[in-house]
């Protein structure tokens, strides 16, 4: 897990921007040839089509949109790709088997060329720092303890302790977390807090910031509480 291998945005539209293109193709081309095509087939393409145009329409209505969000949508990308291909590849089925493998190189390259760059040069300027920060939290956190945290469930992963994920702001675990669950250990970026910190104030006062760790554009601290 490397700590900076996110991309999302303008980085994810242009890792997907040479699928975008070929299932454009496939679904053009289905919808040019529909008639030719078996009614299996045109089923396929059908709900790959749907998939597609529900899983692009989430992405419009939702404000959060990690470039994970768009997985989903892969097997529908990959259906409409090869559909493209078989249909290329059967117009031009008079061409010679040395210029089709040829043209077949150079569009496997063109699809998995942006992103194969990208990672590459993920690999090269960060750092795997996931495995060493998990290792130092589990150090900290004893066994059996309650940790509250939208980081929680990542950076204690390896520490033998109930994580609960907490988001105030999607009022998700929003109650005493403190009194109801026994929550004595907080992980959050710097200057946030939990949702019970304003009801127990001489305890978050007293808190204790037992490790912290830069995490992409901010730093997560792993905090005790008494």
């Amino acid at each position: 897990r490397h700590e900076f291998g996110v991309c999302s945005g303008p980085c994810a539209g242009f890792v997907s921007q040479a699928l975008g293109v070929a299932l454009d193709a496939g679904a053009v081309l289905a919808i040019r040839s529909r008639d030719a095509l078996s009614p299996t087939l045109r089923g396929l393409i059908g709900a790959a089509i749907g998939s597609l145009v529900l899983g692009f329409a989430v992405l419009v209505i939702v404000p959060y949109r990690p470039n994970r969000y768009e997985v989903p949508l892969l097997p529908a990308m990959a259906i409409l790709t090869a559909v493209a291909w078989s249909l290329i590849t059967h117009v031009l089925g008079h061409w010679s088997p040395n210029r089709s493998r040829a043209v077949g190189a150079v569009v496997i390259v063109g699809l998995v060329l942006p992103g194969v760059v990208m990672f590459s040069g993920w690999m090269r300027v960060t750092r795997s720092s996931l495995p060493g920060i998990q290792a130092e939290v589990a150090s900290i956190i004893p066994r059996g303890a309650a940790v509250e945290g939208i980081y929680a469930p990542l950076f204690a992963m390896r520490a033998p302790a109930v994580t609960l994920v907490s988001r105030p702001w999607a009022d998700i675990n929003t109650g005493d977390l403190y009194a109801v669950r026994d929550v004595r250990w907080y992980i959050g970026a710097t200057g946030t807090r939990p949702g019970w910190a304003a009801s127990h104030p001489t305890a978050w006062a007293a808190r204790q910031e037992r490790l912290c760790a830069p995490w992409g554009s901010t730093s997560v601290c792993v905090w005790q509480v008494p």
